[in-house]
């Protein structure tokens, strides 16, 4: 799977030769997941709000691997918080918090802890963008 480098996403893209990661905020990707080279990607997370796409990468034994996430305008709403280690730098601010949407399934089988009752279980946390510091907070 490769990623459309000709859409807008936000995100951030970390290379193995740098501290800390490249901040994207409605910016066009500028590497190439389907060759290896070095410096390489060692994690990615991109989500493009037009479609609603939220890609997660990691660079796995010498690989990249590519989860791929299509959400609905419903999965935007309650989102998971994240406080990055260290202020997170874009050309426009800086990140204040990454956001996440945990995604889940409803086990059809029921689950026998639960008197056979359908549960739901986590099935995915994916990344859908970033809270900014305004002039004010930074």
């Amino acid at each position: 799977m490769n990623i459309d480098k000709t859409k807008k996403y936000e995100g951030y893209v970390w290379m193995s030769d740098k501290e800390k990661p490249d901040v994207l905020r409605d910016e066009l990707l500028k590497v190439d997941f389907s060759t290896i080279e070095n410096p390489f990607v060692i994690e990615a997370q991109l989500f493009d709000k037009e479609s609603l796409t939220s890609y997660s990468v990691k660079f796995i034994d010498g690989e990249y691997h590519i989860m791929e996430f299509k959400l609905e305008e419903k999965d935007l709403l309650e989102p998971i918080h994240f406080v990055p280690k260290s202020r997170l730098d874009t050309k426009s601010g800086k990140v204040k918090n990454l956001k996440f949407k945990q995604l889940w399934k409803v086990l059809e089988e029921g689950d026998p802890l639960c008197e056979g009752m359908k549960t739901k279980v986590p099935t995915a946390l994916v990344f859908i963008g970033f809270d900014f510091y305004n002039k004010e907070e930074e």
